[in-house]
């Protein structure tokens, strides 16, 4: 029997020849929305009056923190769509519409996270610079191990969904798309990155924030059999741009260490990392409150 890391804190065991059952979720084909037509004609106004149309009414309740979270995000002038079993939020600053080169940034939460608590995180860099949010959920809280997280098949499925549904108000497909993954989002972000590069190339770069498998684990299936294989060449055209915190030992090793293992990995198979930014003081969640790591992240995104 092998034992293999999906993303932060879940591993799951599989018999040995045999392939993974494929998760509950794995087998949803989300069909884009969109007719084909390009969101060109997209503005502020036609963005603005979509998002005020998304509400949360038709989302689980929740409570407390994640209540306070939730309404910030609609206050700030995002809204949340529902998306099969599960649901994603998306917000576009003031200022996105008026730059020359518009950029979107696809976030993945980390362990029982929410998209949320990433706006909650990200908002304030991103505002400045007009960048745009949309963050999908995906964990469930009904389901049990190993099925409680979409799988990377499902997260390029759904991304590439979202960013299509989003696209007649908000102009998506006119805009740069990047992929920011925090924790387990981040284990998940090499998976979507690939499998992006095998399919429809709309990711401009990747952000890879404190996650990634343990250099004493081999990666998720999909990108295991890149090894098998011997492809070289699957992270060609792929950038990156990866985080580490000093402090961070939350998988049982220094954080920085995986990271450093996951970036040989990008490169041996024809990908590109701009940079590990190794935070000799940081620990697991300390990239959004170090402005000189969000500078260097963000100034790498525009200069694309």
């Amino acid at each position: 029997m092998r034992i293999r890391l999906i993303g932060l804190g879940l591993v799951v065991a599989s018999g040995c020849g045999t392939t993974n059952a494929t998760p509950v979720d794995a087998a949803v084909d989300v069909a884009a929305t969109n007719d084909g037509a390009s969101g060109a004609a997209a503005t502020a106004s036609t963005c603005n009056a979509w998002l005020a149309q998304q509400r949360e009414s038709d989302l689980p309740a929740v409570t407390g923190a994640n209540a306070t979270k939730r309404a910030a995000f609609l206050s700030s002038g995002g809204g949340f769509r529902k998306l099969d079993d599960t649901y994603y939020g998306a917000w576009f600053p003031a200022g996105h519409f008026g730059k020359s080169k518009r950029r979107v940034i696809f976030v993945l939460h980390g362990t029982d996270g929410a998209p949320e608590y990433e706006f909650a995180d990200w908002q304030p860099s991103f505002e400045p610079r007009g960048i745009a949010f949309i963050g999908l959920k995906w964990v469930y809280a009904d389901r049990q191990e190993p099925d409680r997280y979409s799988n990377g098949e499902t997260l390029y499925k759904r991304m590439i969904a979202i960013l299509d549904e989003v696209d007649s108000a908000c102009g998506t497909k006119t805009a740069d798309v990047s992929l920011l993954g925090f924790s387990r989002g981040s284990a998940q972000s090499f998976e979507v990155l690939a499998r992006d590069r095998a399919g429809q190339k709309r990711l401009k770069t990747t952000i890879s924030v404190s996650g990634a498998w343990p250099t004493t684990m081999k990666p998720t299936d999909y990108l295991s059999a890149l090894d098998v294989n011997g492809d070289t060449t699957a992270m060609a055209g792929g950038r990156m741009w990866m985080y580490c915190g000093g402090k961070d030992n939350a998988l049982g090793e220094p954080m920085c260490g995986i990271m450093e293992n996951a970036k040989a990995w990008v490169e041996k198979h024809g990908g590109t990392v701009q940079k590990l930014y190794e935070d000799p003081s940081g620990d697991h969640h300390s990239m959004p409150s170090n402005p000189a790591a969000v500078t260097d992240a963000l100034d790498y995104l525009e200069s694309l």
